[in-house]
C-alpha cells in the first residue's frame, strides 16, 4: 500500500499536533503535581531534576514542535521534514538520556 503525499501530510500534522498537545499537558501536570501538591515523594534534588526536565520539554514543545505545526498547517504540507530530522533525532536522544538520569536518580 502506497501512501500519497497528502496522506503523509495528514499523518505527520496530526502526529505533531498530538505531540505538542500531550507534551504541554503532561509536563504541566507534572509541574502542577510537584509544586502544588508535593505528589512525588523524593529528595529535593530529584524533584528539582524532574521539574527542570518538564520545563525543558515544555520549551521544546513551544519553540520546536509549535512552529513546525504552524508552518505545516499554513503551507498545507510538511516542508521541513529533512531539516527537522536532526532536531527530532537530538530530542529523542535527549529524552532517552533524561529518562536514564531520572531512573538512576529515583530508583536506587
Amino acid at each position: 500500500m502506497q501512501i500519497t503525499g497528502y496522506e503523509r501530510y495528514i499523518i505527520e500534522t496530526v502526529w505533531l499536533q498530538f505531540s505538542f498537545l500531550m507534551g504541554i499537558l503532561s509536563n504541566s501536570y507534572v509541574l502542577y503535581a510537584t509544586i502544588k501538591h508535593n505528589a512525588i515523594k523524593l529528595d529535593n534534588i530529584s524533584i528539582w531534576l524532574i521539574q527542570n526536565l518538564a520545563v525543558a520539554d515544555i520549551c521544546n514543545c513551544i519553540f520546536i514542535i509549535g512552529p513546525l505545526v504552524v508552518v505545516s498547517l499554513y503551507q498545507k504540507r510538511f516542508r521541513f521534514w529533512r531539516a527537522s530530522l536532526p532536531i527530532l533525532h537530538f530530542n529523542i536522544l535527549h529524552l532517552y538520556d533524561s529518562q536514564c538520569v531520572v531512573h538512576k536518580t529515583c530508583c536506587q
